[in-house]
Formats: C-alpha cells, sequence, structure tokens
C-alpha cells in the first residue's frame, strides 16, 4: 500500500495499515500540484490532469472574464444594498485578476457611498412627504 513520509515518521497513505511495511520509494505518494490528488512519487506527470514535473511551478492565473450584464447587475445591487456592495467588492479585490479587482473596488465605493448617502435621500423623501415643499 501507499506510504507518505512525514517529519513523524511513516504515515499510512490508507487506513489500517499502521506504521508497519517498506519505506521505499516506489510506495510513496505525493500530491499533484494541479489537482491535488495522489500520484506516485517517481511519476513525472499526472494520470488524472496531465500536468507534467518540466511545466512551471506557478500556475498561470485563470482569467474567467465579468460578463458586461453581470457587471451591471453587480453595480445596481451595489447601490440599492449597500452591505452587498461592500462584501463582494472586498471579495473581488482579493482575486488575482485585474478586472474582479476594478469591478470589486467600484461595488466597493458604491456600497460605501450608500452607506452615507441612503439615509440623507431617504430624510429628504420622507421631509418632502410630510412636510411638503
Amino acid at each position: 500500500m501507499a506510504k507518505v513520509s512525514s517529519s513523524t515518521g511513516n504515515v499510512s497513505a490508507l487506513a489500517g495499515e499502521g506504521l508497519s511495511g517498506s519505506n521505499s520509494v516506489h510506495n510513496r505518494i505525493r500530491i499533484c500540484p494541479s489537482c491535488g490528488r495522489g500520484i506516485g512519487w517517481e511519476a513525472s506527470s499526472c494520470p488524472y490532469c496531465l500536468w507534467s514535473q518540466g511545466e512551471l511551478a506557478e500556475f498561470a492565473v485563470h482569467h474567467d472574464p465579468i460578463p458586461a450584464w453581470k457587471k451591471v447587475l453587480l453595480y445596481a445591487c451595489s447601490l440599492l444594498i449597500p452591505i452587498f456592495g461592500i462584501v463582494v467588492g472586498a471579495m473581488y479585490l482579493g482575486r488575482t485578476d485585474e478586472e474582479h479587482k476594478s469591478a470589486g473596488t467600484i461595488c466597493l465605493v458604491l456600497g460605501a457611498v450608500c452607506v452615507f448617502l441612503m439615509p440623507t435621500v431617504l430624510s429628504a423623501i420622507l421631509y418632502v412627504m410630510v412636510l411638503g415643499w
């Protein structure tokens, strides 16, 4: 069965195997840096995701563009529900690509502005409704 070496000794990759068994390189596994599945220690490529050891360790950032309708929806929701804009803006600011960061900044600013602007607008509407011009 497969073994994984740790700083405290050999730890079995499968339950019930215990600390006994051989410690050869052929029985050890490692984690594929691309898909996270266990692969053989001596394997030069992953049989699941086809990652090869020759590829760069740093992977290219997966960029999924934000459609225009989704941006409009995010901005409108940030104006109507300020806490939504603040939360979504903070989440998008944590992303690595620039498109998500700029959309997150806009949502965050719209949400923060509406937190201060909404009470003023609502009080002005209430003033007009109760007292008139």
